[in-house]
């Protein structure tokens, strides 16, 4: 097991969950990492690749779920800390992938609290069907 510490975007809306009777919330989370060298971008440290979006699966159990709900939705930038685990597995296609996993020992997110959203931010804008001009 290794351990993985990353910032990245929430994928979707999360949804805390309850397991016998402990908090758990789980977190869709991509990151976009420096891969191999050859063509492509020029990093930092000056190697030339390619940067490639890679998806991690965060779970995160009892108080730190349960602060992390209050906080997260859709596209905020998260960062963590945790144990990384990789399952691979075959499409129907045949096609090998990896799925990452992290077990989350320490999170940070950048958002406003859904608390003090005002009633603006959290209102998606519609129009009324006399307002359509055909």
């Amino acid at each position: 097991m290794n351990f993985k510490i990353g910032t990245g975007n929430v994928g979707q809306d999360v949804e805390l969950k309850e397991f016998n009777g402990t908090s758990v919330l789980n977190i869709s989370v991509a990151l976009n990492q420096f891969v191999g060298k050859g063509k492509g971008d020029v990093n930092r440290d000056g190697e030339v690749g390619n940067y490639q979006t890679l998806w991690y699966n965060l779970t995160l159990w009892g108080a730190l779920a349960e602060s992390a709900a209050k906080w997260v939705k859709r596209g905020s930038i998260v960062e963590f800390a945790g144990e990384e685990s990789e399952e691979k597995y075959t499409t129907k296609e045949g096609e090998v992938r990896t799925s990452r996993k992290v077990r989350v020992l320490a999170f940070n997110a950048f958002v406003v609290p859904r608390s003090q959203q005002t009633e603006t931010q959290s209102q998606p804008v519609t129009q009324e069907d006399d307002d359509v001009p055909f």
